[in-house]
């Protein structure tokens, strides 16, 4: 009877990991892409800069997902969205049993089945996995780092030492957030290793610290260039806590605050009188309460003691799975199972209110529907459209997987940004917007809207460059430096001898030619915004908008080759007035 039982035991615990991870995968196939997968796409995975401090330094840079996704892009030589996101979606079993190994510890199966449900329930938890992220990777590796360290208390066996400190170098390097926990857990193992006498164990310790080091190393400098942006510097309520509850409850109230800091006082004491107890605070019942309470304080500490912000939503999300253990193990020990139907019946409801396949809950202000794309006519006054946006790459990354034209969707967040034709903004950013545009489609996601010019700018062209050029020269001039005013620059060309990791870019630079301040910086980039044709060319024709600037202004316009890779084509650079504004044509005769 007992093993009729404990068949039917696993057979739960298989079958809801089926459901759960055939949703993961059908997520990671269906939903687009957010712009900080496409980031890490195009600038660490197709070109491997995995490597603290290669590439471009920044807290995007996901280690060990930027080498495991380009590795996967080099076995399927594929850019489908699937290939990049196999990291986590692969990290998800490893997770999940290794959160189902956590029963072993509990008295009864229904806190087994609570623990594994009030956490993979919970929506942007879950959607962790169908992400080219590190976060869904940290998870996995935590918990099993975690699990491990658990069983090195229970059973005292050295590997368990190797195992978890694995498990807390991948986690950090999928996610450095996860610094303060990982070196919290690894100091107990070596303190136990050293009391215990495990001589092993405390070489292994001593040999991860070389890696840790670096991700150290490399988290003081993000801090000191201004990388590690994600968060506040004020309020751990607001910053952090009520950016957890308003993705796993829709509210920030008050009321919440107070509640969760009772239940955390309730965590507190509960540890307090099991350590007094039992004189460990490592044991199985009491390993995601002591994780839970050194996560906080480790964030208090960081951000009193280095000016570190508070975390929010994904980089504190690890609170959510040490609250959600830590719940199950005090309400398993006192047997309080009757709670389970409460909190189970939350999680339930609102996994359910936030079921979807279209987009990310974390990210829901990225989602971009196709129509904002599609609604954009190719051609409008005889050139293509002058297109503005938020100077992300889903517009581009959009356009690139449905084969629409390359158009620049340059930057524009300023009032003064009216020269465009079409606008895709949020209309919270351009209050003043509807002065010269009109609504053509809003995105019921994200709300981002598709603005059209109520009366298109006349053009007319006075210039036209021509280049032909086949070299590794770093720069290309398209066309002399000239004095700017408000134009249009026009486009047309192809690049050929394409491959995917070929870096260069078309830039539109005005600056000030006395003092050299830069007032506008922006580019088109080939390769992200189209695909490589068969003959191994990209086709493109667009325009480029400048506006009004200071008389001593002048325009560079060039090809950006940073690599100095070899490369060639032909490009026509085509200047345009606008008919009726009186510098114009003025400013374009002098060129310098």
């Amino acid at each position: 009877m007992e093993k009729q039982k404990n068949i039917i035991d696993r057979f739960a615990v298989h079958s809801i990991f089926v459901l759960l991870f055939i949703y993961v995968i059908l997520r990671a196939v269906l939903v687009f892409y957010v712009n900080d997968e496409i980031m890490t796409k195009n600038g660490y995975m197709i070109d491997w800069n995995f490597l603290p401090f290669t590439g471009y330094v920044d807290a995007n840079n996901h280690f060990l997902l930027s080498f495991l996704g380009g590795l996967f892009y080099r076995i399927f030589n594929s850019e489908s969205i699937w290939v990049f996101r196999l990291p986590s979606i692969f990290a998800f079993p490893l997770f999940y049993y290794s959160l189902a190994g956590f029963g072993k510890y509990l008295k009864s199966k229904w806190s087994t089945l609570f623990l594994i449900l009030s956490i993979c329930l919970t929506s942007f938890f879950l959607e962790f996995f169908s992400i080219a992220r590190g976060y869904g990777l940290s998870f996995s590796f935590m918990t099993f780092a975690l699990l491990q360290t658990t069983y090195y208390f229970e059973e005292k066996k050295t590997r368990n030492i190797g195992l978890a400190l694995l498990g807390w170098v991948f986690a950090i390097y999928s996610n450095l957030s996860l610094l303060p926990l990982a070196l919290f857990g690894i100091l107990i193992l070596l303190v136990f290793s050293i009391r215990r006498n495990q001589k092993w164990g405390v070489g292994f310790i001593l040999f991860s610290l070389l890696p840790i080091a670096l991700a150290i190393m490399y988290s003081f400098h993000l801090q000191k260039v201004g990388k590690l942006y994600l968060g506040a510097d004020s309020d751990f309520y607001v910053t952090t806590i009520h950016s957890l509850t308003e993705l796993m409850w829709h509210t920030g109230s008050s009321w919440i605050d107070g509640a969760l800091t009772l239940v955390f006082l309730a965590i507190c004491t509960q540890l307090l009188f099991s350590i007094l107890n039992e004189r460990n605070p490592f044991s199985s019942k009491n390993i995601f309460q002591t994780f839970l309470i050194v996560g906080v304080l480790g964030v208090l500490m960081q951000n009193l003691i280095f000016g570190i912000f508070y975390p929010e939503n994904r980089a504190a999300a690890y609170f959510v799975f040490l609250f959600f253990g830590s719940l199950t193990f005090i309400i398993d020990q006192y047997s309080w199972r009757f709670l389970y139907i409460p909190v189970f019946g939350i999680t339930l409801f609102f996994f359910v209110v936030n079921f979807n396949f279209t987009h990310t809950k974390i990210y829901y202000y990225e989602h971009f529907d196709e129509e904002l794309l599609s609604l954009v006519p190719d051609e409008v006054n005889g050139t293509p459209p002058a297109t503005g946006a938020r100077f992300w790459q889903l517009d581009d990354e959009l356009s690139k997987r449905n084969g629409y034209p390359i158009r620049a969707f340059q930057l524009a967040r300023s009032e003064e940004d009216t020269l465009l034709d079409y606008i895709i903004q949020l209309e919270e950013l351009r209050p003043n917007i509807r002065e010269k545009y009109h609504e053509l489609h809003v995105d019921s996601i994200s709300q981002l809207t598709l603005f059209e010019r109520n009366k298109f700018l006349p053009r007319r062209k006075i210039k036209e460059y021509t280049l032909q050029f086949d070299g590794n020269n770093m720069f290309y001039d398209l066309t002399p430096t000239l004095r700017q005013s408000p134009i249009f620059v026009r486009c047309i060309g192809s690049f050929t001898n394409m491959n995917i990791e070929k870096t260069h870019q078309i830039i539109f630079s005005v600056e000030d030619s006395v003092t050299h301040e830069v007032y506008s910086y922006g580019g088109v980039g080939p390769l992200t915004s189209a695909k490589i044709a068969p003959d191994k060319s990209i086709k493109f024709d667009f325009v480029y908008t400048i506006n009004e600037f200071p008389s001593s202004a002048i325009l560079k316009t060039y090809i950006f080759n940073p690599r100095e890779d070899t490369i060639s084509g032909n490009i026509k650079t085509e200047v345009y007035e606008i008919i009726g504004h009186t510098t114009s044509r003025n400013l374009y005769q002098n060129e310098i």
